[in-house]
């Protein structure tokens, strides 16, 4: 392949067939795999938005399942990004102008689950009913 591409999706975009999705866990299908042709691949998280501001009581991490395992609060998770809560106390709309890009493990992409954390206890944001947007940016590791 040896492009990069974008991925914009919404947590409330295949809730018919997702029928488990909410704004903290849910699952993409992309319209068509993605063969990364061998190559070595990189993704970065350059926006989130929710529809309504949102209050975070602890830092949140951002978990995608097709990202290198890195260490976080002590466990191996696939950690796609950390949002520290003494940034964005209330917060609805965050841009990246500085992504942090992690390496993928597959070398064909069709379907991916993102789900949101709170770091000091790990269990899921609570903003079930909420729809969250992220915009995602692959390219070829540099």
């Amino acid at each position: 392949m040896n492009e990069s591409f974008y991925v914009f999706s919404k947590s409330t975009d295949l809730k018919n067939i997702h029928e488990q999705n909410s704004g903290a866990n849910f699952r993409v299908d992309l319209p068509e795999t993605k063969f990364l042709n061998g190559e070595e691949y990189e993704v970065a998280l350059m926006e989130i938005t929710f529809d309504k501001p949102i209050t975070i009581r602890s830092d949140v991490i951002l978990l995608l399942d097709i990202v290198k395992e890195s260490v976080c609060s002590g466990r191996n998770l696939r950690l796609l990004r950390r949002i520290p809560f003494q940034c964005y106390r209330y917060w609805n709309y965050i841009i990246y102008q500085k992504p942090l890009y992690m390496p993928i493990t597959h070398t064909k992409i069709s379907t991916f689950s993102i789900t949101m954390l709170e770091e000091e206890t790990l269990n899921q944001i609570p903003i079930n009913r909420e729809p969250i947007s992220v915009l995602l940016h692959f390219r070829p590791k540099k």
